[in-house]
């Protein structure tokens, strides 16, 4: 996994990105991942990659760098430069068909393994029914969820070429499935729902998270794009845009996360967000219980004067959920005094004390996962970037596979430390 930060005021933006990236079933973790690069250095602006490291089984390092040397052509805003770099990805230099189909097929059998796995835990908690009368049910009741989704990435009339071309690719893998095999009037129906399923943009499998932010030509002030984007079907592209925010005289500054957060948004609001739900969660039954209680005292000590208990109970469960509604604004109240806090500061920090601002942001990321004994998906060296108008993008922190002193045509060549 990854942790990394786009810190924005109208002067400059510092990214950082840390160097984790967890390798087959998430046991092994090596901290020299390269994330964040230079789009192109005569220009303001950089790139990071996070989640899936590759695309079309080659390196997204691989592809920034041919599109830096080959393809870069500086665009009007920042979010003109996403689209075109994302038509260089997309040509057929990157994309391989053979790939692509593989890797839905791949995800075809996780999806028919996750049916295994709701089929066979309702077999071990009840004895209702047997394991393949479970998995039909799962079948029918996955089908539907899936009716419900509409398509995004093309239209209903689409689909149609879409499925006959997946369709002879999918019978082997039903067929050697030992209880779906026996469901063949299920076949169809499945394959058709899933069809819908993996052009919504409910279908995450082995995504990539791209950010590009800095200077467009035409912008004075610094902007901020995201996309996950997944591999190409049949020449269809599947991307959804999820950030996209422009510095402007109105709002001053911008501070986005990309893949775990948590840390980060404990230390800009003042208080974690899976701790305010503990906390609203336990004042909520806390005060059911206390209306519970007033209530059997009521009916034990006036259960002859209805008219009594009626009014008591009525006014003992108003107070009671006006108390949590106090409760809850001023928790809101004291998360948005340090949002406001935080961005006031950030407004007017120089361009270095937002680049510190970055790299803590990321590190406590790192130290959350550290001292609470998760396995250290962030972590290892933080790679550091301040991006201005005028002197484009400024490592601050970069780390290098190799020995910088032992290579110096490295750097005569690219331009670059």
């Amino acid at each position: 996994m990854t942790s990394e930060v786009a810190v924005m005021n109208s002067s400059a933006v510092a990214l950082a990105a840390d160097s984790a990236v967890t390798i087959g079933d998430g046991k092994r973790i090596y901290n020299s991942a390269l994330k964040l690069f230079a789009l192109n250095y005569s220009y303001p602006i950089g790139i990071m990659i996070y989640q899936g490291a590759e695309f079309c089984g080659v390196p997204w390092e691989t592809i920034i760098k041919e599109y830096r040397r080959d393809g870069f052509e500086p665009m009007g805003t920042i979010s003109e430069q996403m689209t075109h770099f994302l038509d260089f990805v997309h040509q057929n230099k990157w994309v391989c068909d053979d790939y692509a189909v593989r890797e839905t097929m791949a995800s075809l059998e996780s999806f028919l393994s996750e049916v295994h796995n709701s089929a066979f835990n309702k077999t071990i908690n009840s004895d209702d029914k047997n394991y393949e009368e479970n998995f039909h049910d799962c079948i029918v009741g996955q089908i539907e969820i899936w009716n419900q989704i509409q398509p995004h990435f093309c239209n209903e009339a689409a689909l149609d070429d879409h499925l006959a071309a997946l369709n002879e690719l999918a019978l082997p893998i039903f067929q050697k499935d030992e209880s779906f095999s026996q469901l063949e009037d299920l076949w169809q129906p499945f394959l058709s729902s899933w069809v819908k399923y993996i052009f919504s943009e409910d279908y995450k499998f082995r995504y990539s998270g791209i950010v590009i932010s800095g200077f467009g030509l035409d912008q004075i002030l610094p902007a901020c794009v995201s996309v996950e984007i997944m591999t190409p079907l049949h020449d269809l592209r599947r991307i959804r845009k999820n950030t996209e925010h422009e510095i402007s005289r109105e709002r001053r500054t911008g501070v986005f996360t990309f893949a775990q957060s948590q840390a980060t948004t404990q230390t800009i609001i003042g208080l974690d967000a899976i701790a305010d739900q503990i906390i609203t969660g336990i004042l909520h039954s806390q005060y059911i219980n206390t209306v519970d209680k007033v209530t059997a005292l009521i009916q034990e000590q006036f259960a002859p004067n209805e008219e009594l208990k009626s009014i008591v109970d009525e006014r003992v469960a108003e107070i009671c959920f006006a108390t949590l509604e106090t409760a809850q604004l001023k928790i809101r109240e004291f998360t948005q005094s340090n949002i406001d806090s935080f961005h006031k500061t950030l407004a007017y920090l120089p361009k270095d004390e937002m680049a510190l601002v970055a790299e803590t942001l990321v590190n406590l990321n790192s130290f959350q996962k550290k001292v609470r004994g998760n396995a250290e998906t962030v972590g290892g060296p933080i790679d550091v970037a301040v991006i201005t108008k005028g002197d484009g993008l400024v490592w601050m922190e970069r780390k290098h596979y190799f020995n910088a002193k032992l290579n110096p045509h490295f750097n005569a060549q690219y331009d670059r430390v």
